[in-house]
Formats: structure tokens, sequence, C-alpha cells
């Protein structure tokens, strides 16, 4: 949802640079004596171009600008259990599309039975030739040009009684916008903002361009026929007898407008061409802000920490808000199956190895090495091997992909009846081999056994349970630095309820097993699932702490 909002902040900022800048040339080109419409729709264009560039990865430039980095707090790792949401809400981002959907098509249907309502009118009006131009006569609607392939002119009755050069004018007017092929060009800037209709910068652009369509045919009028004061009586008098609105490209502007386009007939005046070239200098500074404005979707340069941690010869602390998740989970337990020592996992001897991973900016893993050993070398080297597929989603600072270094403990236990492989989207994660059968598990008398389901239980409150590990781990040892592994026994009832919590593998301390068995009376789980059946399982699951 975040993501969404920054995204169309981003859009209605760009936009909103664009207009400035779009400002800027305008009057620059009127200070000159040139058309003004062309920034309008070039504004409007790069408005939508660039957003689109970097939505569809089509971005060729960075932001120059630096990325600050921030500083993300340091927490324990979080358990090593991961399952679907149990939530049924709604998508903030499929509701934000819809809404965007339902207000298009609004505005789309509001334009339709504008140009509809037209249409059915047409057989109100009268077909004549006023000085030599085929025109229509409506009761009040115009003076405007209607359709696109086939543009008329609409003059309203009241054209016809006034003064012969007001009306000539009038009429040059109107030719000129179809000359120019003013209709076209506004009714394709018109459906593209339908298309966007929550950005207000765009709307206001639009709102520019027509006063810009207005002002270039104005000039091109007085051009032809040099009568600025009998000009200006023809637009205070179409201001007077303004129409209700319709989607036309009409002489009878609003009241603003009018006021606006009677200025410019002004000339240039003195030192206009410095006044210009200081305006373009400010709309080109504007463009180029537009165009290198970081954006939240592409990939940005990593900040100065970044490149000290790559630069090290050990790992490095990078600041990041979302955290590297786990992408081929399945691939990653298989691998770990494979390569766990047979003579070890007979034998009964599991382990954890403790690797340093630098995941950069794209998820690619650069480098990895042991940061703790499991004490046996046969476990490092297979853990190794196993790291070396893992694939991941790169981590965030503040919705921007950076480099960093995390820490991943992986696990070798030999019996486990469960598939323990935490596919976390956090760093931290204990990973541990998943048994195929209910024969491998072992189960003692009267102890943890196999019961197969379609659907595992999932942890519903992770982030009260997180709060537990931080308040269950004893001070002592987490100033001193000692970390460890508790693997337990759950036992998950129909309902979801743990009824049964037993070590299954030590930590190798007493106060952690303890504080393990603390936390796991904290959770809570929606129940296993077998063919949409609830069933009560045992599942077993590592608890991990740490005070890095």
């Amino acid at each position: 949802m975040t993501a969404a909002i920054t995204w169309f902040l981003y859009c209605t900022g760009v936009a909103l640079v664009l207009g400035l800048a779009a400002q800027s040339a305008e009057s620059a080109a009127r200070s000159v004596g040139r058309p003004g419409r062309w920034a309008w729709l070039g504004a409007l264009v790069l408005s939508v171009l660039i957003p689109a560039a970097s939505f569809f990865g089509l971005r060729m430039w960075a932001s120059p600008i630096p990325v600050l980095p921030a500083v993300a707090p340091l927490a324990l790792p979080e358990l090593t259990v991961w399952g679907a949401p149990g939530g049924t809400g709604l998508d903030p981002v499929r509701v934000l599309l819809l809404l965007w959907g339902c207000a298009t098509l609004l505005l789309a249907a509001r334009v339709a039975l504008g140009a509809a309502r037209l249409r059915r009118g047409r057989r109100g009006w009268r077909a004549m030739n006023v000085s030599g131009v085929p025109v229509w006569v409506t009761k009040d609607i115009g003076p405007a040009v209607f359709g696109l392939r086939r543009a008329s002119i609409l003059l309203p009755a009241w054209a016809l009684t006034i003064d012969e050069d007001l009306q000539a004018l009038m009429l040059l007017h109107e030719r000129e916008h179809l000359r120019a092929g003013d209709p076209w060009l506004v009714a394709g800037v018109l459906a593209t903002v339908v298309l966007i209709p929550w950005n207000p910068a765009l709307w206001w652009q639009l709102h520019r361009l027509r006063l810009a369509v207005e002002m270039d045919c104005d000039a091109r009028v007085l051009a032809l026929a040099p009568d600025a004061r009998t000009y200006g009586r023809l637009l205070i008098e179409v201001g007077r007898r303004r129409s209700a609105p319709l989607p036309v490209l009409a002489l009878s502007e609003p009241i603003t407008f009018l006021e606006r386009r009677i200025r410019a007939f002004t000339g240039a005046g003195a030192g206009a061409y410095r006044r210009a070239a200081l305006l373009v200098a400010v709309s080109a500074t504007l463009v180029l802000l537009a165009v290198c404005a970081r954006d939240p979707i592409s990939p940005q340069p990593a900040p100065a920490t970044d490149a000290l941690a790559v630069s090290t010869e050990g790992p490095g602390f990078t600041p990041y808000t979302v955290r590297p998740g786990l992408k081929n989970s399945a691939q990653v337990a298989a691998t770990l199956e494979k390569n766990y020592p047979p003579i070890l996992r007979e034998a009964g001897f599991g382990g954890t190895a403790t690797l340093w991973f630098f995941i950069d900016a794209e998820g690619r893993v650069q480098r990895m090495q042991v940061f703790k050993s499991s004490g046996n070398e046969q476990l490092d080297a297979a853990a190794l091997k196993v790291a070396a597929v893992m694939e991941f989603t790169p981590a965030l600072n503040r919705d921007r992909p950076v480099s960093v270094w995390v820490q991943i403990p992986i696990t070798f236990t030999p019996r486990l009846a469960e598939d323990a492989l935490a596919a976390t989207p956090v760093p931290d994660a204990v990973v541990n081999l998943r048994e195929r059968s209910a024969r491998d598990a072992r189960p003692e008398a009267d102890g943890p056994v196999f019961t197969p389901y379609t659907v595992r239980p999932s942890l519903k409150n992770q982030q009260g349970v997180s709060a537990a590990l931080r308040e269950n781990y004893p001070p002592l040892l987490r100033e001193a630095g000692i970390r460890g592994t508790a693997v337990l026994w759950f036992h998950i009832a129909e309902d979801g309820r743990v009824d049964d919590v037993r070590i299954a593998t030590s930590s190798g301390t007493e106060a952690l097993d303890q504080a393990a068995l603390r936390v796991a009376r904290t959770m809570e789980f929606t129940p296993a699932l077998n063919r949409d059946q609830p069933v009560a399982v045992w599942v077993q699951i590592p608890i991990t702490f740490s005070s890095k």
C-alpha cells in the first residue's frame, strides 16, 4: 500500500515539476512571438513517459542524487517459521487499481455522454453558409468546433446578429482551429488524462494546454487580421454570452481564459529575448530535475555505506528496512537433503553452520563465508553447497534495493517429521532437513508421530512471538553474545491450539532451552489441513536466539 501511494506521489510530483517547466517555456515562447502549445504538450508527454519508463524497467538513466543511508533497527532473528497469511482481507493495491479503473470509466462515460448530447441536439441545428463558410447554427452552443474526422463549426443563433467584422473574426478563429488540427490535439491529450484520472497535475496541464491552444489561435488570427481592438471586443462579447461547457474546442472558454488572452495581445516589448533566455534556462533546469528524480521502482546507486561493505575484506553493516527473502525454498530443501552426509545422518549427528552471505542489489549472492563452524568439516562443506543454490529477493532501504551482508544459520538435524525449511523473508533463517516419510521419523512411544496433511500450520502472531523472543532471551547470555537454537516438537490440535511442547534438540544451554519453551507457549497457529479437513499434527520448529 505504501509503495503504491509513493508511486502515485512520484508521478504527481514529476507532472507538477514538468508543468512548472512548461509554464516557463510558454512564457519564453510568447515573449518572442512563438506559439506556446508545444511546451504544454511536451510536459504532458514527458509526464506519462518518464514514470512509464521506470514502471516497465525501460529507464536507462540513474538519479545523480545520492542515496542517504537510513538506520534500520537491529532486531533479534525472527522465528524460522513461515506460512501463508491467515487473513482474507482485501489487497490494498487491488483496491487502488479498482478505484483507478472506476474513475477512468466514469470520466470516459462523462465525455461520451457530452458528445452524445451534442449529436442528439444536431436535429435542431440548421446548416448554413455564413460569409461563404459552411456552419451549423445552434440555439446557444458555440462558437466552437465539434467533431474530429468531419469537424464542423458551430455558431450560436446570436452570432448571426452581430456586426459583420466581429462575425468575420469569429469564423476566422474557428477556421484556424480546423486548419491547425487543434481538435485532434486536445482530444488526444484529454483521452490520455482520462486514463490517469488520479493525477491532479495532469489535469492542470490539460487546462493550461487548452489555454495555450486558444492563445496560439488568437495570435494566428491577429497575424491575418491585425485589429486587436475589434478582436478584443469579440472575446468580451463571446465571454458575456458563454454557453454551458461541453466537450468541444470553443471560442467561448472560461472568463479567466479570456482575460489572459486579451492581455497577450500586447507586443513582446524591450528585453524580450533576455527574459526568454532566462525562462528557457529555468525550464531546462526543471525538466532535468523531473527526469533525474529518484523513482520508487528503478534500482538506484547503493549508499556510501554499501560501497564500504563491498570494499572490506569481511562483512559490514548496511542499513536496510526490508530484509532479503529466500525465493527457492523447495530447491534448497532438496539440496540440503541430498548433501547431508549419510554417515552423519545415520549416526544421528547434526549441527548448525552459520554463514555470511553478501547479497547484491539484484538479489544475487556475490560472496559467502563461514562465520561459525558446525564443529564438523563435512557439515560445513555441505552447508556451503546448500548456500550455493540459494536465491534471494534483494534487501530494500526505503523502497530501494541495496547490497547487504546477512548471516544465515543452516541446520542439519537427523530426525524431522515436518518440513521445517524456513522460507522466511528474513536473515538468520534456520534451514532444516525434510524427512520424506513417517518411517524415517522413528517416533518414540507416546511421542511425536507423523500425520498426513496437505496444508501445514502457519504462525498467526509472528510479531508477538518476536517480542516474546526479545523478552525471554536471558540478559546475561545476550550480553555475553551466547546464541543457540532449540528445536521443539509442537502438537497442534485441530483448532490450532498448541497442547503439547517438547524439546527435540537442545540448544546446548539449559537457560536457552527454557526460554524457547516460554516463547513456544505464546505461539498461535492456523490448523493443519488434510484435503480441507483440519487435523492434529506434530511439527518440529527451531527457535533461534542471537544477540546480533
